[in-house]
């Protein structure tokens, strides 16, 4: 097409109605191509968030059975992001920390009693 612009066999109206054409076929045949990349970075990015839960989940029942009662609230406390009740019914929702560094409260309780 360009040699045909170029030998002037094509004006330049059509040329560039031909090369907008051309790039809209273009984009139309790579969208297929970026869907199913998005969708393999989805699939890897679940994969990796199902295996941290999977490592948080078991770190957490290889000790559950011998903490004490404060260090399961503390360990609720971790993990308890709210807690709603609406029409008599309890919503916790909850938050795995991203890795063992972020075990800590995301927000600090006062703590209560002699200083």
């Amino acid at each position: 097409m360009t040699e045909a612009y170029v030998s002037e066999a094509m004006n330049l109206d059509r040329y560039k109605e031909d090369m907008d054409k051309l790039t809209s076929h273009r984009q139309e045949f790579d969208r297929p191509q970026r869907e199913v990349d998005q969708c393999q970075r989805q699939k890897q990015d679940t994969q990796k968030a199902l295996a941290r839960l999977e490592r948080f989940c078991h770190q957490v029942s290889k000790g559950l059975t011998s903490l004490t009662f404060d260090e399961r609230q503390q360990l609720l406390r971790l993990v308890t992001e709210r807690i709603t009740v609406e029409n008599g019914v309890a919503r916790i929702d909850t938050v795995i920390p991203p890795d063992q560094d972020n075990l800590r409260n995301r927000y600090p309780e006062p703590l209560e009693g002699p200083a």
